[in-house]
Parts: structure tokens; C-alpha cells; sequence
């Protein structure tokens, strides 16, 4: 990490089997962190707002907390299409086992023409699951980071998000 960025950025790491990263900058962090720890997502990368003047070391810190993308999941949530454009550019860089981008589907349909428009290759813009997380009809911010987390986890452990009431015994 760049000299000056252990103040705008802040870094918590647990060593654990998977490690999960988001980029954000909303109110679902909390929940989204507390979700993780319990899943076994070990890294969190996150930015507040008034540390927004220092995006040009932004990509910098991401492409350094997910390394060769093996083992990791990546979350972004942010508070604009920029920092989107910002965080999804240098995550899919990396080539994480998972990408996933909060927001509707007009705001994430921009951002990802936008990365397309910019020469992003077709084959890593497939990979990024837009609007992230399983639609559980979710209001709360902690309801968004359980809907996001089994996403995460579901694709991790091979689980196909149906309820497991949906089979029957004969």
C-alpha cells in the first residue's frame, strides 16, 4: 500500500480458509462485516466518504487486498457510479473466484457498458454478478447483507439458492 494510505484506508484481516473483500461506502457495512466474520470471510476493505479525494489510491489498495483473486470474494458497494467503475475495474483485474456489484439493474447496467466502452473484456464483465445477492425480498441493510452473503456463500459451496423445503419426500 501506498505511503499515506494507512489513514484513509482501513484494513481488518482474520487468516481463514476463504476471504471475502468489499468495497463500499454505505450504511451496510457493519452488517456486511459481521455476516462475513460468521461465514468465514476473513478481509474488509472499506472507504468513507470524506476519504473519497484519495480514489486515485483506491484501485491501488484493492488490487493489493485480493492479490491473485484465488480464494476470494469480492463485494462492491458503494455510493455512485464512479467508485463502482473504480472498484470493478481493479477487482476484475485481479480475476477474484467471485465479483459482485450492489445496485438496480439500470445503475449496473452503466457501469458495466461503461468498463465495456473502456475495453474491458467480455469474458471478465460475465464473471461480475449484477445486482448482487439472492432475492429474498430484503428492506433492511442487514437483510441486504444476509441476501448478499448467501450469494457469496452459495457460489462458494456449490448450493443452488432454492429453499431446501423445495424437495419432498416419496
Amino acid at each position: 500500500m501506498r505511503a499515506g494510505t494507512r489513514n484513509a484506508f482501513r484494513r481488518e484481516r482474520l487468516i481463514r480458509a476463504h476471504r471475502s473483500r468489499a468495497a463500499h461506502g454505505d450504511r451496510r457495512r457493519g452488517p456486511c462485516r459481521r455476516f462475513a466474520g460468521a461465514t468465514g470471510g476473513a478481509g474488509w476493505l472499506s472507504r468513507d466518504a470524506r476519504e473519497l479525494v484519495l480514489a486515485e489510491l483506491w484501485s491501488d489498495a484493492i488490487r493489493e487486498a485480493i492479490g491473485n483473486g484465488r480464494g476470494v470474494s469480492v463485494a462492491i458497494v458503494t455510493r455512485g457510479h464512479k467508485q463502482d467503475e473504480d472498484c470493478l475495474r481493479a477487482a476484475i483485474a485481479t480475476s477474484p473466484d467471485y465479483v459482485g456489484m450492489i445496485g438496480s439493474k439500470r445503475r449496473t447496467n452503466f457501469v458495466l457498458d461503461k468498463l465495456r466502452e473502456e475495453g474491458a473484456y467480455e469474458d471478465q464483465l460475465k464473471k461480475v454478478r449484477a445486482p448482487i445477492g439472492l432475492d429474498i425480498g430484503a428492506v433492511s441493510p442487514e437483510e441486504v447483507a444476509l441476501a448478499i452473503l448467501a450469494e457469496i456463500v452459495g457460489e462458494r459451496r456449490g448450493g443452488k439458492g432454492a429453499p431446501l423445503s423445495s424437495w419432498r419426500r416419496s
